[in-house]
């Protein structure tokens, strides 16, 4: 692309090199990223459900933070360990209130 701008730049006798001014890029929108998400988690999830199907070992977070780099995977992980530990501890309070006793009362 700013080869491009170059040789135009050029063609026109502007007088200097646009990419050495700045640097032109395309950004996608944003359905065709989406899209390209979908369909490698997609493919991922088929490749890692035959990783399963066929008992063999493999680090998920590994696979997934080399096919889909562009997910902060670490931050994932985080997130989901914290919100496993705030349900496991909702449900152990819960738990809690079920199990307790009623009050005695003394007359």
């Amino acid at each position: 692309m700013n080869r491009l701008i170059d040789i135009i730049a050029a063609i026109e006798n502007v007088g200097y090199v646009p990419s050495k001014y700045y640097n032109l890029t395309l950004i996608p929108p944003i359905v065709l990223i989406l899209q390209l998400i979908e369909m490698t988690m997609s493919s991922v999830g088929n490749i890692m459900g035959i990783f399963q199907t066929g008992n063999i070992k493999f680090d998920p977070y590994y696979f997934l933070e080399k096919y889909i780099p562009y997910i902060p995977w670490d931050e994932f992980r985080l997130k989901s360990e914290e919100y496993e530990r705030k349900v496991n501890v909702k449900a152990s309070v819960e738990g809690i209130e079920t199990t307790t006793p009623p009050p005695v009362s003394y007359q």
